[in-house]
């Protein structure tokens, strides 16, 4: 707290340790995609005229389409339920679901803690739900 005093406390603060924590699950979740596709996709695509970012945009982003979905899917659900980093590192009078079940449950306001646990599940079923309609959801499972 001593050397980022202007930093501690912030929503900014808070962003960096989603980052620092849910990266990894993220790579993990994107790397099974890109690990199944040959190699030589990016050099047929330079060997047509393409430059490097233009062949990641035209060639390899939509082949990791489905692990994107699965990591985005992956890092939100994950960062909607995270209650350690937000309790410790939040805004004061920053307010989360997660922090209100806790801290209501905790008070054993069992009635108040009901609704932002419903809310959490609905927010948190969205992504699940799509993944689901658009038949992305075996990409969870690599």
């Amino acid at each position: 707290m001593r050397y980022a005093t202007g930093l501690y406390q912030t929503v900014w603060m808070l962003l960096l340790a989603y980052v620092i924590l849910f990266v990894p699950n993220a790579l993990s979740a994107l790397r099974g995609t890109l690990v199944r596709q040959p190699a030589n996709l990016e050099d047929a695509a330079a060997s047509l005229g393409k430059g490097p970012l233009m062949a990641i945009a035209t060639v390899t982003a939509p082949l990791a389409r489905p692990g994107l979905a699965a990591a985005f899917a992956l890092v939100f659900l994950t960062i909607m339920k995270e209650l350690p980093a937000t309790l410790i590192l939040s805004p004061p009078g920053y307010q989360t679901l997660p922090g209100l079940v806790w801290s209501r449950s905790t008070d054993a306001l069992y009635a108040g803690a009901a609704l932002p646990a419903l809310a959490l599940i609905a927010v948190a079923a969205i992504p699940v739900g799509l993944l689901a309609w658009k038949g992305d959801i075996g990409a969870l499972e690599s």
